[in-house]
Order: C-alpha cells, then structure tokens, then sequence
C-alpha cells in the first residue's frame, strides 16, 4: 500500500493495482473521510465511485489494508476476502 498526498485533504493510495482517493469531505457535518476507488479509461480517470465514509483517515487507511486487495480495475472481486 502506496500513500501520496495530493493536495490538503486528498490522499491517493495504491494498492496492487488499484487506485484509490479518501477525500475529506467539508460538506458532511463530521467532516468525514470519503474512501473512492478510481477508474481509468484510455489513460485518463473515467470516473471515482464511492465505496464508504470514515470518520477519521487513519480508519480509512485501515479499512484499505485490510480489503484493498479485493479491489480490482474499479469493481469489488466477489469471494475474496
């Protein structure tokens, strides 16, 4: 698992190869952290789903290191835990 700072409150993270952005969103009134994976089509991002939100980065951190690896080319692997 690769962490990089994009900018104040983004972070990109790779894990295998899958790529992910946890976004601290303003908007919620916790001011949680939003977990995405992101896809990419013809070299360019195609689109960023949601997959969960978390109160704290480090709990999104986490959850990645433990379910990251069931990530793949955008879509969530069935059976693999």
């Amino acid at each position: 698992m690769k962490t990089q700072k994009i900018v104040a409150g983004t972070y990109k993270v790779n894990v295998g190869d899958s790529e992910f952005e946890i976004f601290q969103n303003d908007l919620l009134s916790d001011k949680g952290w939003e977990l995405r994976i992101v896809t990419y089509f013809e070299g360019k991002v195609w689109e960023r789903d949601w997959i969960e939100t978390f109160p704290t980065l480090s709990s999104a951190k986490e959850y990645l290191k433990e379910y990251g690896h069931t990530y793949k080319n955008g879509e969530q692997v069935e059976g693999v835990a």
